[in-house]
């Protein structure tokens, strides 16, 4: 299950306290061209 629309840290909070694994939405990052995501790939 993927929790998914999360906006804000209350609602990542939320889903971590009931151990929610996959977790995706804006609160992480908003769309980004391809080559973005790969100089953040790169840089992690």
């Amino acid at each position: 299950i993927v929790a998914e629309g999360v906006e804000t840290e209350d609602q990542y909070n939320y889903l971590l306290e009931r151990n929610c694994e996959r977790i995706q939405g804006y609160f992480f990052s908003r769309p980004l061209p391809e080559e973005k995501v790969m100089d953040l790939i790169d840089s992690h």
